[in-house]
């Protein structure tokens, strides 16, 4: 899953075009792998992780990598609403890798990070489109138009996890882009590029049912995953949205 996150996280980069130049600011940086990496390339980034409800084995992974790469990240145990220009100063680029559907409360969360961006600075997040009814996290689908209110076999409702998602969609961000002044935009392509990811990635396949497995196998035998990446960003997931500040 780190890993994954990791190839992510750098495609983030390049997309907004500051993989080397600019100070810059990671959310949810996890274990700490791609943050480490990064700071030891000199780059000027700084890395937060709250280790949340849900995520309460970060800290013993982080130890983990640490120990395996010899690298051991700079990251700041604060939330995205704990970021604040008087103490943590302005980013040129701000990233996050599957964090802001946790995001509690979302719009609190957002305007923090949208403080924090200097002036032509750009946010670059990838996350789920809950507009589509499936729940990466735990690969069942959702109910439609009432994600929340998807019941759960067992006990596997009262995991924290489950109770920390928001279930943001892509009509959320263009709403808030448009209250706080800011320029957004979608990358096309997103769901095309997550089911080749599925083909070649037996560890992120392994987190989702057999079935959409055998789906993207078959289209991308087939070739329509070229048709899926010119799809609207309401209509696929995941999502990823560039916010800019003019």
């Amino acid at each position: 899953m780190q890993r994954g996150a990791n190839r992510t996280g750098l495609r983030l980069l390049e997309l907004a075009g500051l993989r080397s130049a600019g100070r810059i600011l990671e959310v949810g940086a996890g274990g700490g792998l791609l943050s480490g990496f990064l700071q030891s390339r000199g780059l000027d980034l700084v890395a937060i992780e709250p280790a949340a409800h849900g995520f309460e084995a970060t800290s013993q992974l982080a130890a983990l990598i640490s120990e395996a790469t010899r690298v051991s990240a700079k990251i700041l145990p604060l939330s995205a609403r704990d970021v604040a220009p008087e103490r943590h100063g302005f980013f040129d680029l701000i990233f996050s890798v599957n964090v802001i559907e946790h995001f509690q409360p979302m719009n609190e969360n957002l305007d923090a990070l949208t403080r924090v961006t200097g002036r032509g600075g750009v946010q670059v997040h990838t996350c789920p489109n809950y507009h589509v009814p499936y729940e990466p996290h735990y690969g069942i689908p959702l109910l439609p138009f009432a994600p929340q209110r998807t019941p759960f076999l067992g006990s596997r409702r009262s995991e924290s996890l489950w109770w920390s998602l928001n279930f943001i969609t892509s009509t959320d961000l263009e709403a808030y882009a448009r209250r706080s002044g800011l320029a957004i935009s979608f990358q096309q392509g997103s769901l095309g590029e997550a089911l080749e990811r599925l083909c070649a990635e037996p560890a992120f396949a392994a987190r989702h049912p057999k079935i959409l497995l055998r789906a993207a196998r078959v289209m991308k035998a087939a070739g329509p995953t070229r048709v899926l990446k010119q799809l609207p960003p309401s209509c696929v997931t995941p999502m990823t949205v560039l916010l800019r500040r003019s």
